[in-house]
């Protein structure tokens, strides 16, 4: 079942067990979007490679504090969204529209 977005704490991403579950649930769920809160680790190959099997990419995060970064946001290739963070609003533009 495909849904718009989905949104995760971070936690566990170090533990194996958790990522395969997170992996799991994109797969089945094909967000066009996915964020990822207080992941408290920088985003690295590993990660991308994880992701890129479920056909995501990073396309924002947020500013580094104290050597950690507290939030990403990836998308599902090919669906050219673009995604504005400003503040705790978040806005969409999708080839098919607004989504918020």
């Amino acid at each position: 079942m495909k849904v718009s977005s989905f949104f995760w704490n971070g936690r566990g991403l170090g533990n194996h067990k958790i990522m395969k579950m997170l992996i799991s649930l994109l797969k089945l769920h094909q967000p066009l979007l996915f964020f990822l809160a207080e992941p408290m680790m920088s985003y690295t190959d590993t990660f991308d490679v994880l992701f890129k099997f479920v056909n995501m990419h990073l396309v924002a995060t947020s500013p580094i504090v104290n050597k950690v970064v507290k939030f990403w946001c990836l998308e599902m290739f090919c669906q050219r969204v673009v995604c504005v963070l400003e503040g705790f609003k978040i806005i969409t533009l999708s080839n098919q529209g607004l989504i918020t």
